[in-house]
């Protein structure tokens, strides 16, 4: 068991940032096929973890997810957005 414990040690990654990342990627694929979305998402899914793990704050979290959500819908046409949907409803959407 020493071993195992000191090997991870010596990961490149640590298990909290290995969450980090593992979560990011979760939350930008619920996003696709929108490549605009799922950039977004994979960033603020990062900076999010980052946060909660520091802060374990879910109302400040979800305040900047809406705001965030807003400036895109704003800023980026909805050509390219396809009006912030995903999934099926992205494919489907017709302007």
């Amino acid at each position: 068991m020493g071993k195992g414990l000191h090997r991870s040690e010596r990961a490149a990654f640590s298990r909290e940032a290995a969450g980090i990342i593992t979560a990011a990627v979760l939350f930008s694929a619920a996003h696709l096929p929108s490549l605009v979305l799922t950039v977004a998402s994979l960033a603020w899914g990062i900076a999010a973890c980052t946060h909660f793990l520091r802060y374990r704050n879910l109302y400040a979290l979800g305040l900047v997810h809406g705001i965030l959500g807003l400036c895109i819908a704003i800023s980026v046409p909805d050509v390219v957005t396809h009006r912030m949907m995903v999934r099926l409803g992205y494919l489907q959407y017709h302007h």
